[in-house]
């Protein structure tokens, strides 16, 4: 188990630095591989979503926003004020991005 958090962890050091320095193609790539492998990672969901954003690519956004959001609040690890919060950004930022399209 600890193998299988290092190479996640790994990755997306790696996507947030591909992230940092505008490779925006490159950290979907490793996004898309994080989440074939854990399906269930809201912030991968979440940090795909911002990349499309920084291709002013809204459409896509909104969807993997979406997902993160449904994650979230499926989430049983989540219960409580923090998650409501995490939700209503999430929620305010496809609202936002839907006005642009």
């Amino acid at each position: 188990m600890g193998t299988v958090l290092n190479i996640n962890r790994e990755l997306f050091q790696k996507a947030k630095r591909l992230y940092q320095q505008k490779q925006y193609l490159e950290a979907i790539k490793i996004y898309r591989d994080i989440i074939l492998r854990y399906s269930k990672s809201y912030k991968a969901w979440n940090n795909l979503g911002l990349c499309y954003v920084r291709l002013n690519d809204y459409i896509n956004a909104i969807q993997y926003f979406q997902q993160a959001i449904t994650l979230l609040s499926d989430a049983s690890i989540f219960k409580g004020d923090e998650s409501e919060s995490r939700i209503k950004k999430l929620k305010k930022k496809v609202s936002n991005f839907q006005k642009l399209i």
